[in-house]
């Protein structure tokens, strides 16, 4: 078990330096328009929106 789960971590390390290395690369230019944003940066504004409006919502449901 211990041997499968330090292959893991190794594929999960090798995985997690491709995406820096790709996101490092892709985000060295700023997305100043949603228009021209990519793909990354429209996710990360539905992510923030649906947490606000989670967020809102189970406020109100506690002031009610």
């Amino acid at each position: 078990m211990l041997g499968l789960h330090t292959q893991y971590d190794s594929l999960g390390a090798s995985l997690h330096a491709m995406v820096n290395k790709y996101t490092v690369a892709k985000e060295s230019s700023m997305n100043c328009s949603i228009a021209t944003a990519d793909r990354a940066t429209h996710l990360k504004i539905v992510v923030v929106a649906f947490l606000c409006s989670t967020a809102l919502l189970c406020a109100a449901i506690i002031i009610h």
